[in-house]
């Protein structure tokens, strides 16, 4: 959980710094989408077999 929130603060700040602020939050916002995405497409061990999201 702790580095969940260090690679989401370091991302942020790294997208702020190269985009400005209205693009920083825009980019994270867009970066985060993507990736609870993909976290929500991937199976995993509690998923039951064959079963489709």
């Amino acid at each position: 959980m702790l580095a969940d929130v260090f690679c989401a603060t370091l991302l942020g700040t790294f997208s702020i710094i190269f985009f400005g602020w209205l693009g920083g939050i825009v980019a994270v916002a867009i970066l985060e989408a993507g990736l609870l995405g993909l976290d929500w497409l991937m199976p995993s061990t509690k998923d039951a077999a064959g079963v489709v999201r």
